[in-house]
């Protein structure tokens, strides 16, 4: 889930961007010494709706950040589910093997149409490595040599391949070329995460560009605190201590609700906004909550300023997930200044030590998340709202929109270059083999 209050592009304006650019080409080592090219962006994803978590909010970052940029941009997504729709994504239909949901067959990644923009396209994006009618998307931009960009969203974590095993590493030495060793440039969200895929990625060409958060403004948070305790009919002196995401095994909500129930913090209600996925067993997830004698709440999905008014109106976040390859809940957290309890799982567990704006549980059986989180709501306020400032200060100076728009310009202007360099060099090479 995201918060919806200002797009990247709304945050970015021409002046800062120029003043990101200036600062780049002053010390940056890829700056290609040529004037600024504005490119058509071509984004190819699957499942992209608002429900569908972290890929789609991505997906519109680059979007809005395109467009900040002065660049065009078309979005398409092959579908196995539905959702709510967003006017500025084209989504095609998809049939499902049985074998296995990588393989996503779609008339539209084979048809005419589509192949047509693949070659009006300057640059082609692709989410994710697990779909079939994405790859042969790939496939066509390489062979017909289109600069190629593959966003690996965590697809190449050894972690995948601990279960159906088989079957992932058959799909990887099958497809291999177009998602790992032939694009141009292949994006990880964080260090971790790429240093998690290096037995796959030797051969490529990694970088490392942290997802944006945009920085709210937070001085409406006593309104909040009190619209949110009125809502959930909360007590006037309650705390609250915020989870949103997904519910879903892989968050380890159940668990997080029953370490909660089990460090009986007096004062304090834990809050779960996020929609449920069909994996989560509602019934024992509701009966966790009702053991902790009403002290953890199921809000449900919320968007926009009711979102909002959660993150400011929590004292405190908490996600205990088993994976994260970026953490947006927690970095979005940061950003309203909330101090964060997360597991190790999530990749930026080492800025937000590091950047002093929260604390990582360290055991992560039961009884480690019981204790983990009585010590952190034992915390004294002062201490809590420090750790609060330190994350906010955190996503300003290294998660803006404007060093992401920057960042990803860098890769848009260096592949295009080098694509025209390899149009100019073939060109010349005709030319001298015509004049013999």
């Amino acid at each position: 889930m995201s918060v919806e209050l200002k797009t990247v592009a709304d945050a970015i304006t021409a002046s800062q961007f120029e003043a990101a650019s200036r600062a780049s080409a002053a010390g940056g080592e890829h700056q290609v010494n040529e004037p600024r090219k504005t490119i058509l962006v071509m984004q190819v994803g699957v499942n992209l709706w608002p429900e569908c978590g972290g890929v789609y909010k991505c997906v519109c970052d680059f979007k809005d950040a395109c467009d900040a940029l002065g660049h065009r941009s078309e979005i398409h997504s092959f579908d196995q589910v539905s959702g709510t729709k967003n006017d500025s994504i084209t989504h095609h239909s998809v049939i499902g093997w049985p074998v296995s949901s990588y393989i996503d067959v779609s008339p539209a990644a084979l048809g005419r149409e589509l192949k047509e923009r693949v070659l009006r396209a300057d640059c082609v994006i692709i989410h994710g490595v697990q779909s079939l009618s994405a790859t042969l998307v790939a496939r066509f931009a390489l062979k017909r040599h289109v600069p190629l960009v593959v966003v690996a969203h965590g697809g190449l974590d050894p972690w995948l391949f601990t279960y159906r095993s088989w079957r992932k590493r058959i799909w990887l030495w099958f497809f291999r070329k177009e998602l790992v060793t032939a694009p141009d440039v292949l994006i990880f969200s964080t260090e971790q995460e790429r240093e998690k895929a290096k037995q796959f990625v030797s051969r490529s060409s990694p970088v490392v560009i942290h997802w944006p958060v945009v920085t709210p403004e937070v001085d409406r948070k006593l309104d909040a605190t009190s619209r949110v305790r009125q809502r959930l009919k909360l007590p006037t002196d309650a705390k609250i201590l915020l989870f949103c995401g997904r519910i879903h095994p892989l968050k380890r909500v159940l668990e997080t609700v029953k370490a909660f129930g089990a460090a009986q913090a007096c004062s304090w209600f834990l809050l779960l906004v996020g929609p449920f996925c069909k994996e989560i067993n509602q019934e024992r997830l509701t009966a966790a909550c009702a053991a902790s004698g009403g002290h953890a709440v199921i809000a449900g999905p919320l968007f926009g300023e009711d979102l909002a008014d959660c993150y400011r109106g929590a004292s405190a976040f908490v996600s205990f997930s088993l994976r994260e390859n970026f953490g947006y809940t927690v970095a979005e957290a940061s950003s309203f200044g909330i101090p964060v309890l997360i597991s190790r799982g999530i990749a930026l567990h080492s800025d937000v030590v590091r950047r002093g704006a929260g604390r990582v549980c360290a055991d992560e059986s039961e009884e480690g998340m019981r204790r983990a989180i009585a010590e952190f709501c034992g915390l004294p306020d002062a201490e809590l709202e420090a750790m609060g400032k330190c994350g906010r200060r955190w996503v300003e100076e290294e998660l803006s929109p404007v060093q992401f728009a920057k960042s990803i310009d860098s890769v848009f202007q260096r592949i295009v270059h080098r694509k025209e360099l390899a149009r100019r060099d073939s060109y010349q090479g005709q030319s001298t083999v015509n004049a013999v």
